[in-house]
């Protein structure tokens, strides 16, 4: 007997059915039209929430992009990134699939692969050329190789330019001096820093960390300033162009860390996001601070950070979907929830920030798993 109330239908003790549409009594048997079986007890499937979100109102609301959009997949976000040029032009990757493109602010995407190898297993880190944005630089790991790769015309076209000789390695950041855009960077499982100063056309290593690095920065506001953040908490600072290194942790910090930022309204700034919390110098790391003392939590794993394009008072953060931010240098927080007015409150970690650099209530969030 069908309840009215709940709209199910007991069969037996292992398998139940849950009414959608009409139900129809034929030779003994029970017909529901539009039903999904499945084990008693068993709860739906819940929806995809991976991919991106955008929010057009500084975080209030969210709507979701990443199924409803055309040619973007649902996927965890591994890089995301708005071009410094014209904010409306966002990538993203998503491992194992590649690169996508939106040139109208997340609203439509295009699937850029061509000229990338067949397995790409991982894409680590874009950049930008300086003086032309039309032209990146991706690395990663590519048929189970480390390779630089660059991209013409907003990636529409790739072509390598540096394959690890390692099996199983990979490229892990890489960086172009804003000052002479021929000058290239890059870090690799090697543990090698490699310079190229004909556009990627041929590298050195020059230096070797001690760990893995996996992130690499130039500083805005000096170029001879490059920051490498290694595995297991290591920083590394370089000042001149990175042939030699110091680490700029105070000792006994092992805090893990999952970002690093500069803002470039604040000068000789770095800001960390890490598994206790967020913190800034404005020494090039011979001094820190503690951002998040005034959140709501203690030891808060700050994931993203990012900062307002004109008001450097102004910054966001997030701690798994909570996305949190100050309008006075951290003196106090507020917190929105990453929710949808279609699907509620979305239980997965924002790990990537985007403030549009034209209006920074347009805020984009990459989400993961």
């Amino acid at each position: 007997m069908i309840n009215p109330y709940q709209g199910e239908i007991s069969l037996n003790r292992h398998v139940w059915l849950r009414r959608f549409g009409a139900v129809f009594a034929l030779a003994g048997l029970v017909l529901v039209s539009g039903c999904e079986i499945r084990p008693l007890g068993q709860a739906p499937p819940a929806p995809p929430t991976t991919g991106i979100y955008k929010s057009e109102n500084a975080g209030n609301t969210w709507i979701y992009l990443s199924p409803n959009k055309a040619n973007l997949v649902i996927g965890d976000t591994s890089v995301f990134l708005a071009d410094p040029k014209v904010p409306s032009v966002l990538y993203w990757t998503t491992p194992g699939l590649g690169v996508y493109r939106s040139w109208n602010s997340g609203n439509n995407w295009q699937r850029l692969n061509a000229g990338l190898a067949q397995q790409f297993a991982s894409i680590t880190d874009i950049v930008f050329a300086p003086s032309d944005t039309n032209t990146l630089f991706l690395v990663g790991n590519f048929d189970n190789i480390g390779r630089v790769v660059t991209g013409s015309n907003g990636g529409e076209n790739w072509h390598s330019l540096y394959t690890e000789l390692p099996s199983n390695s990979a490229i892990t950041g890489i960086a172009v001096d804003y000052q002479n855009p021929k000058k290239l960077y890059a870090i690799s499982t090697s543990r090698a820093f490699l310079i190229s100063e004909d556009s990627g056309q041929t590298w050195k290593a020059v230096s070797w960390f001690t760990g893995d690095p996996v992130r690499i920065l130039i500083h805005p506001q000096s170029p001879n300033m490059i920051l490498v953040q290694e595995t297991a908490g290591g920083l590394d600072l370089s000042t001149d162009q990175g042939l030699t290194w110091k680490s700029i942790l105070p000792a006994g910090m092992t805090h893990a860390i999952y970002e690093i930022q500069f803002n470039p309204l604040i000068n000789n700034s770095i800001f960390l996001a890490t598994n206790v919390g967020a913190f800034s110098s404005t020494d090039f790391g011979a001094k820190w601070d503690y951002l998040t003392g005034y959140l709501p939590v203690q030891n808060p794993g700050v994931l993203a950070i990012a900062f307002h394009p004109t008001d450097a008072k102004v910054m966001y953060l997030t701690v798994g979907n909570n996305f949190y931010f100050t309008y006075n240098n951290g003196n106090s927080w507020e917190v929105r929830k990453l929710r949808t007015a279609a699907m509620g409150i979305i239980n997965k970690s924002i790990i990537r920030l985007i403030v549009n650099q034209t209006n920074p209530d347009i805020i984009y969030a990459g989400v993961t798993n």
